[in-house]
Formats: C-alpha cells, structure tokens, sequence
C-alpha cells in the first residue's frame, strides 16, 4: 500500500500545470494531499 503526501505532491508537480493526477487503487490520499490537489484545480 502506497501513501501520497502533500509533500511528495510538491515535490512530483512543484509548478507543473497539470489538469489531472491518477493514483492507483489502494493508494492512501491523506487529507492535505487532497486539498493541495483540490485548491489547484487538479
């Protein structure tokens, strides 16, 4: 099982503009993960 970090999406995206992330099934979002993605629109 994988975890995604809001860190590690700052460090995979940082300023790329990006209109979409896929995480594979079982992947673990933590909630600052998602509100990163969320307040960019991703």
């Amino acid at each position: 099982m994988k975890l995604i970090t809001e860190q590690d999406l700052r460090a995979e995206i940082g300023g790329k503009d990006l209109r979409s992330y896929r995480v594979d099934r079982g992947t673990i979002v933590t909630p600052s993960a998602r509100q990163y993605l969320s307040d960019r629109k991703i």
